[in-house]
């Protein structure tokens, strides 16, 4: 019925002929007439039983003829994508089929131009082999997460002293002003706060240590350049501050209670050496990542791909878009920053072309390895990873998970993720100089190969350090 046959690729542009049969022609202008004669109403017939002449007279053969086109031209095409193994990185542009005639009795041929994904030439990854950092989990490394801990579970209380001291819950009225007037949006009484937190502007919290309970206190500082309010950014403030609470931390003891609470052991020193264990195994995951990375970087400059000008302008625009969120979480907005380089969008997507062409070939190369070592996510893999990524964001709801869960950009950005991190540990591994010594020493002394338990956290069982 359809054929396709590659005219040209050139710089990730291909031309493809198509061809579709006589037989296959009379087919899509068959299902044309009926689906049009259901939907028109034409006097003196039911839908869907006027004569096919009829209908042309009614709607005109071009309008049958632009039903069936829509119909069988984007199967054939699909279909010579299919059977030339391309990959589209876009909607095709179609030529040949505004005015073809479909009932001469001759096959119609018509062209669609589209970038495609290129072929890549993999190096041989199996010949890279690398050292893996050997990472050494220290007491010191123990003793940070314990400290951690004791810090996310500390509570404040009531002290009898009376001065501000660093890490102290307090409360306090604060008044500031700029040039002798005060300053409502820089105002407000019964303010609690952590005194070193960051919660207020720059230098109030630490003019505030060694403060008076009740007692006011006087603080000058420049506000930030990057400021809510223009007018403010960057003048000098005076805040008028009275502390009227002072509260200390007071953090758990390390002791065989904070061991249950903790990560269910009966002892400290149990917990301990479960959270060394959790340490060792994420040390080693981290340098099977780091390795997996700098062969990933080595195979990129040995494999042979030429990155189409689609997929570079994507991945500038990309880099661009990491920008944005950095500069909104700091606080600017998109266009404070825009106007503080002296810049604009496009400018930024040309100054990130070059980077872009690397992070391009890349891609390509990663999608490679993960189609000749079958590491590609599964539909379902990609669906769950979309929800787990909004919901750390918050508590969407069900229709705007299912929303996001079937977005394409969405899925995209998803599936290239979870297959660039199966090829990173693929290769972490391939490529290991010393595979042999890439194992816990104390996961091989368990029972029966027995998955080992760790303690209760993020990872294996601990919280990030970063």
């Amino acid at each position: 019925m359809y054929k396709g046959n590659v005219v040209s690729i050139e710089a990730g542009l291909a031309t493809i002929e198509i061809s579709v049969s006589p037989d296959a022609l009379r087919e899509a202008l068959g299902s044309a007439a009926r689906r049009l004669t259901s939907r028109v109403n034409i006097p003196g017939f039911r839908k869907g039983k006027a004569p096919r002449a009829i209908l042309e007279r009614f709607v005109g053969k071009e309008a049958l003829y632009d039903e069936a086109i829509q119909a069988f031209a984007p199967e054939a095409y699909m279909q010579a994508l299919r059977d030339n193994d391309l990959t589209a990185l876009e909607d095709p542009s179609f030529d040949g089929l505004e005015s073809a005639d479909l009932e001469n009795g001759e096959p119609l041929t018509f062209t669609a131009k589209v970038t495609v994904k290129p072929e890549v030439k993999l190096g041989d990854y199996t010949a890279i082999k690398l050292d893996r950092e050997q990472r050494e989990v220290t007491d010191a490394d123990v003793e940070r997460v314990f400290e951690n801990w004791r810090q996310e579970r500390a509570e404040f209380v009531p002290v009898e002293r009376t001065t501000v001291e660093q890490g102290d819950l307090i409360t306090a009225d604060l008044h500031g002003s700029v040039d002798g007037k005060e300053i409502d949006e820089l105002s407000d009484d019964d303010v609690e706060f952590e005194v070193g937190s960051g919660f207020l502007v720059d230098g109030v919290e630490s003019g505030l240590i060694g403060a008076s309970l009740n007692e006011p206190k006087e603080i000058t500082v420049k506000l930030p350049e990057s400021h809510s309010n223009e007018d403010l950014r960057g003048r000098d403030a005076a805040f008028n501050v009275v502390v009227r609470d002072i509260k200390a931390k007071q953090l758990p003891d390390l002791d065989d209670e904070f061991a249950r609470d903790m990560g269910g052991a009966g002892s400290i020193d149990e917990l301990r050496e479960k959270v060394r264990h959790s340490l060792i195994h994420r040390a080693l995951d981290d340098s099977v990542s780091d390795l997996g990375e700098r062969a990933l970087d080595s195979l990129v400059t040995t494999s042979e791909v030429e990155a189409p000008k689609l997929l570079v302008d994507r991945e500038a625009w990309r880099a661009v878009g990491r920008v944005r969120d950095r500069v909104v979480q700091q606080g600017l907005t998109w266009e404070q920053y825009l106007l503080a380089k002296s810049t604009s969008e496009q400018e930024l997507v040309k100054e990130f072309a070059e980077g872009a062409g690397v992070s391009a070939k890349k891609r390509l190369v990663v999608e490679a390895v993960a189609k000749r070592e079958s590491l590609l996510p599964t539909e379902e893999q990609v669906t769950y990873a979309v929800m787990m990524l909004f919901r750390s964001y918050g508590n969407p709801s069900k229709a705007d998970l299912r929303k996001l869960a079937s977005d394409p950009e969405t899925r995209d950005d998803a599936a290239y993720l979870l297959t660039y991190q199966n090829v990173r540990g693929f290769l972490g591994h391939t490529c290991d100089a010393n595979p042999e010594t890439a194992h816990c020493d104390g996961c091989d002394n368990e029972d029966h190969g027995r998955d080992h338990e760790h303690a209760e956290g993020d990872d294996h069982g601990i919280p990030n350090e970063e």
